[in-house]
């Protein structure tokens, strides 16, 4: 179902912390679709569906960040160019939302980390990028 995924994906000792093209692959519209219909099936837990909107969430912010194309391709609306009228422009405004309000949890505890705030400050960036071009 997900070839592309190994223990270098989610094995936590053996995840590459700085390979961005590994969170991409399980941060996906992919991994998301499958994780939903497994839950849909009672095949896996269905607090999944969580973990699967979490998935689509920052796969379609990916998109956004690094969309190339002038028009859609494989139906990845946020994989294009950014223009006046295109859905970057809301997603920005509400992942800027999701993110403000995310944190991490370990051992009990919550924080910010510097990652939440560097996709805020991303995000902030293409916005004043998109305003001034």
């Amino acid at each position: 179902m997900l070839p592309r995924l190994t223990d270098l994906h989610v094995v936590p000792e053996k995840i590459l912390k700085m390979k961005v093209k590994c969170a991409t692959q399980v941060f996906s519209q992919r991994v998301s679709s499958i994780m939903l219909f497994l839950a849909s099936k009672n095949l896996i837990e269905s607090n999944a569906k969580d973990t699967a909107k979490i998935c689509l969430f920052f796969d379609q912010l990916f998109d956004s960040l690094n969309g190339s194309f002038d028009g859609v391709v494989d139906g990845k609306i946020y994989h294009t160019a950014v223009k006046a009228k295109s859905p970057h422009h809301a997603l920005w405004f509400n992942s800027l939302k999701v993110l403000s309000t995310m944190r991490f949890v370990k051992d009990g505890k919550t924080s910010f980390t510097p990652t939440l705030k560097n996709w805020v400050t991303t995000i902030r960036g293409f916005q004043t990028l998109f305003k001034t071009l």
